[in-house]
């Protein structure tokens, strides 16, 4: 990498690494915009036991919410009802999305569907994934004779 470069100064020490995670970024989070316009947005995040998704989907029934795992795949289905106006009134401004929406994530690793949970609370969800226990790192213990 230091040959490509002509000037010591200019070289970055993290540029490669910004790099790979921009790729991996794409990999696992980007989705074509045609599927983005009705589609909440994610945070997932991991731990020892396994990953939570928490998507913020105001005016939403819960009844209106539909998660499937499958694989690596999860995805969340839905719909918001629009604001239906009464007789004489009218929509002045009009900027709340509505209607069917659908958000598929590739999972860094498989779940136990079995063990997922989801809480809706004051329009956030909240699925939690359980990693299977044999799929769970393992710790190896190193034996030694001396």
């Amino acid at each position: 990498m230091l040959d490509q470069m002509t000037y010591w100064e200019t070289w970055d020490p993290f540029h490669e690494i910004r790099q790979l995670q921009e790729e991996m970024n794409q990999t696992y989070y980007d989705q074509p915009k045609e599927t983005q316009k009705n589609s909440p947005l994610f945070n997932v995040w991991s731990g020892q036991d396994g990953l939570v998704v928490r998507s913020e989907l105001p005016g939403v029934s819960p009844d209106n919410i539909n998660i499937t795992v499958e694989g690596q795949d999860l995805t969340i289905k839905g719909s918001l009802k629009p604001h239906e106006t009464k007789d004489r009134e009218r929509f002045i401004r009009r900027e709340r999305k509505h209607g069917d929406f659908s958000r598929k994530v590739k999972l860094p690793y498989r779940v136990d569907p079995e063990q997922t949970e989801a809480q809706f609370r004051n329009g956030v969800l909240t699925v939690t994934l359980k990693r299977p226990q044999e799929d769970k790192p393992r710790k190896i213990i190193i034996k030694s004779e001396y």
